[in-house]
């Protein structure tokens, strides 16, 4: 049986961006009129102003509170997302439809390297479609029970709409292998995200995790994400909360109504 450090770090890590510049002045001369020509192409001759990034970060609509969307960050771009202070990711957009990228945790108690590709591609305007691949290790250290695990999974989304509204499914598989015992969760999930100012985002997401080794809670385990982006010209922050939805969870939510905190906070080059 798969010891219970192992089980809480695999749950762990499912559940864990104005104004145009004026023109150039062109002095006038005594007796001379400047006639519109003249004064056309003064303006062609003024040297061109430096692009300007947009607002949002390029990772803006490539991830909702925590799950991928089918959508690319412009190429060449790289990430770093923190979450819930303890577990960080690093990626880079390789090429217009692949991003590479690793997620470790800080080692107290547990250390782990998860490493993911994720492919995506459109179909039309408002039809992106994606794949996801994951792998690596968790080692855990916590007390007597030192043990090293294998940790894989990927799954196929698809988003509908465009990166100001759209609509996220998605279908994912997860595998956790220790001393001999294998333990696989399979993840349907359906989120959404609205942005509803050019700084401002919306995140909702649902997930119904199930599991053969846990076929008494299968249909009856939801986990719902919810919450708000807040992003800049290379930074933004995510302020979050995830409700677990099982029988009897209304006892547990009397202390956390509003779930439990999912935060995070991210820089982009």
């Amino acid at each position: 049986m798969l010891n219970r450090g192992l089980r809480i770090v695999t749950c762990a890590i499912f559940v864990a961006g104005l104004s145009s510049p004026g023109l150039a002045e062109v002095p006038d001369e005594p007796g001379i009129e400047l006639r519109p020509a003249v004064a056309a192409s003064a303006q062609l001759k003024k040297a061109p102003s430096p692009k300007r990034k947009s607002l949002q970060p390029p990772s803006d609509a490539t991830r909702l509170l925590h799950g991928s969307t089918a959508f690319s960050a412009e190429k060449g771009t790289l990430n770093w997302t923190m979450f819930n202070l303890g577990l960080h990711q690093f990626d880079v957009q390789a090429t217009d439809n692949l991003n590479f990228g690793l997620t470790t945790i800080v080692p107290a108690g547990v250390v782990a390297f998860i490493g993911h590709g994720i492919a995506n591609f459109e179909v039309s305007p408002n039809v992106h479609l994606g794949v996801k691949a994951q792998g690596g290790v968790l080692h855990s250290f916590l007390g007597d029970n030192n043990a090293t695990a294998g940790f894989w999974g990927g799954g196929v989304m698809a988003s509908f709409g465009s990166e100001d509204l759209f609509l996220n499914t998605g279908f994912s598989a997860y595998g956790l292998a220790a001393d001999g015992d294998t333990l696989a969760v399979f993840v349907p999930h359906i989120g959404g995200s609205w942005r509803v100012h050019r700084r401002v985002r919306l995140n909702l997401e649902v997930y119904a995790p199930i599991s053969p080794e846990a076929e008494d809670t299968n249909g009856k385990l939801w986990l719902i994400m919810y919450g708000v982006r807040f992003t800049g010209r290379n930074i933004y922050g995510d302020v979050g909360f995830v409700i677990p939805a099982f029988p009897g969870a209304e006892e547990f939510l009397k202390y956390v109504p509003l779930g439990l905190p999912m935060l995070a906070l991210g820089y982009s080059w």
